[in-house]
């Protein structure tokens, strides 16, 4: 089976992924991809480093991590493989324009079998309060509109 045209055989996925965040040995997940993104540091980088970006945060575990060898990695991508060494340093290097100054603006650390993307975690949590003050007003809103139900029917 072949994926992003790399052969799915030769992927390794992590021994800390549960059986049930694969499908087909197929690591699943989903990554949001915020709007603002086109008006971030990373756009205004060539079209490779921001291709490279965008394909980690697809391919990121649910502890951030991207697994995979750089020729992996540039496959999946689809970009060539001296690109996909050049992108690594720029979103492994400090990033004065950055909006995020965690990390110096830095995307990416290598660690051992890959990658972690550093302020992943950030987004994610911040969309989950996005979500929860969502959920909080219309589970309110619901109250107030039964109360007001219940009062008119009292009289």
């Amino acid at each position: 089976m072949k994926i992003f045209n790399f052969n799915i055989d030769n992927l390794q996925i992590a021994d800390n992924v549960s059986k049930n965040e694969t499908r087909k040995g197929i690591l699943m997940g989903w990554s949001k991809l915020y709007n603002t993104i086109v008006l971030s540091s990373i756009w205004s980088e060539d079209d490779h480093t921001r291709l490279l970006w965008i394909t980690m945060l697809a391919l990121a575990d649910s502890k951030d991590c991207v697994w995979a060898s750089v020729p992996g990695l540039a496959k999946a991508a689809n970009i060539p493989l001296d690109s996909c060494l050049k992108a690594i340093k720029v979103l492994s290097e400090p990033d004065p324009y950055s909006r995020s100054k965690e990390f110096e603006g830095r995307r990416i650390k290598i660690i051992d079998g890959g990658w972690f993307i550093l302020n992943r975690r950030k987004f994610i949590e911040q969309d989950y309060e996005d979500k929860r003050r969502e959920y909080n007003r219309r589970y309110y809103h619901q109250v107030r509109k039964k109360k007001k139900e219940e009062e008119h029917q009292i009289k």
